[in-house]
């Protein structure tokens, strides 16, 4: 036709003439579940785990969980709209992830030594950093707003790798074509995106639990041993997770 008109791509003949049929539940739970595990989401996987290593209060590992999430999700959304669209290309996810993956190693390998030996890693630091450290600047990261930022941040060298059925979401928005059914199906697909991430969450949760209550039974009545095992049962916890930043990282590094 020589009229214009917004064209948002070929199918084959066994497909449907209208493109918003091609949205079904199945093909966009596919496109997500292929993205989220793919390599692309091990930078959020490392430090959603690193949060919870360095957190003292491993109590709130879900509301803390969420928060980052709730960034990452803020981050999809507006990448749908039509937004970020200069983070779809490798190069800077690329530099990204391996400066992630190097300081997320070094990161980890305190919670390793932690379990065999109290003491630090790192000796004969300079005083203006021992007392920097003691006043644990940390925490001031693992805070609300600083969890909600680095998601926001972190999922934006996450997006190369987005699923052509996003980017089929991305386009039709940007077409303005029956945004009835792409916005339900772009929270939809965030879902079953960070699903995985979920889950892990309060697989953690539930673990953590089960080693607080394990230190209570095998602490008795003694507040001392009660907390003794709580500690030990912390590092033990903390080094789990520190050898799975450390394969990821590698992971990621080499890939």
């Amino acid at each position: 036709s020589p009229e214009t008109r917004a064209v948002v791509g070929l199918v084959g003949e066994g497909a449907p003439a209208n493109v918003l049929h091609t949205l079904t539940f199945s093909a966009v739970s596919t496109g997500a579940l292929g993205h989220a595990f793919s390599s692309a989401m091990l930078p959020l996987l490392i430090l959603l785990l690193l949060f919870i290593v360095a957190s003292l209060d491993q109590e709130k590992i879900v509301k803390k969980g969420l928060i980052f999430l709730l960034g990452v999700t803020v981050t999809y959304l507006l990448f749908t709209g039509g937004f970020f669209s200069w983070f779809l290309l490798p190069t800077p996810s690329w530099l990204f992830t391996r400066l992630l993956g190097v300081v997320a190693i070094l990161l980890a390998l305190p919670a390793l030594k932690a379990l065999f030996t109290p003491r630090p890693l790192f000796k004969n630091l300079p005083e203006s950093i021992k007392k920097l450290a003691e006043k644990n600047p940390s925490q001031w990261l693992l805070s609300g707003p600083f969890l909600f930022l680095f998601g926001l941040v972190v999922s934006l060298f996450t997006l190369y790798a987005a699923s052509p059925t996003l980017l089929g979401l991305r386009t039709l928005f940007a077409a303005n074509i029956g945004k009835i059914v792409v916005i339900p199906m772009t929270f939809y697909y965030i879902f079953m995106f960070l699903l995985p991430l979920l889950v892990l969450v309060f697989v953690l949760r539930s673990v953590n639990n089960r080693l607080h209550h394990y230190s209570h039974e095998r602490g008795g009545l003694d507040r001392r041993e009660v907390e003794l095992w709580k500690k030990h049962n912390v590092k033990v916890f903390n080094f789990v997770l520190g050898v799975i930043i450390i394969l990821s990282s590698i992971w990621m590094l080499v890939v």
